[in-house]
């Protein structure tokens, strides 16, 4: 797996930030083997309770296409790193031979639905957008040390 740059973005978040909102304690979750439907409802309704694994398929679909329209990687790729959020979900699994139809899945019925646009802006998408701004970007990570340390001028 290459080294992209937005990784040093990534650690340095993981760095600063400690209290993170979507702490797996703070939050009322629920553990369903079926993915595919789960992994859509998460683009429905921004509701609890969060169903795991598939809420973790939800994510990373939504960081590979916006890692692919921030910094040009190819989804599959993005979805195919075993580090994609640095070991921070213990849901999150790999595109790989045992996942890939599970994501292709997910991904059809998303494209069918509307696309990108509806990829971003459906249920929970906006707020995991909101996430990947702050974590993998350089704005949103001047923005997080701004809010942690204040301006610097």
């Amino acid at each position: 797996m290459s080294e992209h740059p937005y990784k040093e973005f990534q650690r340095l978040y993981h760095e600063l930030v400690r209290d993170h909102a979507d702490d797996f304690s703070k939050m009322e979750i629920v553990e369903e083997e079926e993915l595919v439907q789960n992994a859509l409802k998460y683009f429905e309704k921004a509701e609890f309770p969060l169903i795991y694994p598939a809420k973790s398929y939800a994510v990373a679909i939504i960081y590979g296409l916006m890692l692919k329209k921030t910094y040009g990687i190819p989804i599959t790729e993005s979805l195919a790193d075993p580090d994609l959020f640095m070991g921070h979900d213990q849901y999150f699994r790999p595109y790989n031979d045992e996942t890939k139809d599970t994501y292709q899945s997910i991904l059809a019925e998303l494209y069918h639905r509307g696309g990108d646009d509806y990829v971003l802006t459906s249920g929970w998408a906006p707020q995991t957008v909101k996430y990947f701004h702050a974590e993998c970007t350089e704005d949103g990570l001047n923005q997080v040390m701004e809010e942690q340390y204040g301006s610097q001028s």
